[in-house]
């Protein structure tokens, strides 16, 4: 059984036309893909820049606590410091606490 001349050769013949071009996209898609690519952009970089940000305060505290900016090789002005600015701060903390007990 052989086949007619329609079914011999190596495949389909290509299509000519407009159904070989590429479907051409929406303006308006293009634009709303851009803008969320902007989103994105926008959201990935805040989440960077409050995350360092606070990373950052968070270890400037731990330095002024800790004494950091003071000479390390003389344990009395360090602990000294160290005992200072935890009394500086809960002070603070406890006037804060007085005020609003009081006034509120």
């Amino acid at each position: 059984m052989s086949g007619g001349p329609d079914q011999q050769g190596s495949g389909p013949k290509p299509q000519t036309g407009a159904r070989n071009k590429a479907p051409r996209q929406d303006p308006h898609e293009e634009k709303r893909m851009e803008a969320l690519r902007a989103l994105k952009r926008v959201e990935d970089e805040s989440e960077t820049i409050a995350g360092s940000t606070f990373v950052r305060m968070a270890q400037r505290a731990k330095g002024h606590f800790g004494a950091a900016d003071k000479d390390q090789n003389d344990p009395v002005e360090v602990l000294g410091t160290r005992i200072g600015r935890a009394a500086g701060a809960l002070f603070a903390l406890g006037l804060i606490i007085y005020l609003i007990v009081t006034y509120l």
